[in-house]
């Protein structure tokens, strides 16, 4: 059994000296450089997410976009990040109209998957929505991805009303959609404590898995942007492909860095120091398959 290495820069890991928590989240960097940089580096894929897609959108238009990225060798575009789409009144509005962009984006770039999240919680949890109207409303947004051929990629993460893996993939299980997907990122396993990386092939039998996603953190880190460069922390990359690996994913392997040493960066060096480090994870991941009887 071998990995792929078809490597996707997720969005953050592109956009340079910008975050999720910024509130202009538009990339600073102009998307000429930032597509050659992908080239240079030798990315097949790349993420974009809402602020930089209407933006593009709305300026050069996507077609040009694809037609831009295609040329550079980036064979798979994914989409994120759809929050609030369990809301009611004008949250569930706002978010709709997100997710019209999206998928009407997702069909014009040719883009397979849009990575949604879920409801962040305050310390007592008191605010979390009722299960079963929280089911009902991915079944909704699925049906909806489903007439534009996209796959929803939700991803737990420990300060949600899914804190554990296992609870999104139970509720990935119980909505039983073939839209309905998870998204596997290395660091929100950790983050949870969800680091026993042996268990994901049977706990992903017979689930969709829109997304996976490498990455790496020191011990403990917790919130949204404690990352750091791929062979920096302390996170298990190499076990984690491997696991993946066992449980049959096959797809692109995208790169998820949210982190002030990447921000400040040029994005090819950035880009560069990225691909190097989890180069050298992928490989540590072949040796390991390649040992076994």
């Amino acid at each position: 059994m071998s990995t792929h290495h078809d490597l996707l820069a997720s969005c953050w890991t592109w956009a340079g000296d910008v975050g999720p928590r910024d509130e202009d989240q538009r990339s600073p960097v102009p998307l000429p450089e930032r597509i050659e940089a992908l080239a240079a580096s030798g990315w097949r894929g790349a993420g974009i997410q809402h602020a930089d897609l209407v933006e593009l959108r709305d300026t050069i238009g996507l077609p040009r976009l694809r037609a831009q990225l295609e040329d550079a060798g980036i064979e798979r575009i994914e989409l994120e990040f759809l929050s609030d789409w369990w809301e009611q009144g004008a949250a569930r509005a706002a978010s709709d109209r997100q997710l019209d962009d999206f998928l009407e984006a997702a069909a014009q770039l040719g883009a397979p998957a849009l990575k949604i999240g879920a409801c962040h919680l305050g310390a007592d949890r008191s605010e979390a929505p009722d299960p079963a109207a929280f089911a009902a409303d991915l079944h909704r947004v699925a049906e909806r991805a489903d007439a534009f051929g996209v796959t929803l990629a939700l991803e737990a993460m420990a300060d949600t009303n899914l804190p554990m893996f296992g609870d999104a993939v139970d509720l990935v299980r119980a909505v039983d959609h073939p839209r309905a997907g998870l998204a596997v990122d290395i660091f929100q396993l950790a983050r949870s404590g969800d680091d026993d990386f042996t268990l994901l092939p049977a706990l992903l039998e017979g689930v969709p898995v829109a997304m996976v996603e490498l990455g790496d953190a020191p011990v403990g880190a917790d919130g949204v942007a404690p990352r750091c460069l791929p062979g920096r922390g302390d996170l298990d990359m190499a076990g984690f492909v491997v696991a993946m690996t066992d449980a049959g994913w096959t797809g692109f392997w995208g790169v998820e860095i949210i982190a002030d040493e990447l921000r400040a960066l040029p994005v090819a060096q950035g880009l560069a120091e990225v691909r190097a480090g989890v180069d050298v994870a992928l490989a540590r991941a072949q040796q390991i398959l390649d040992a076994r009887p």
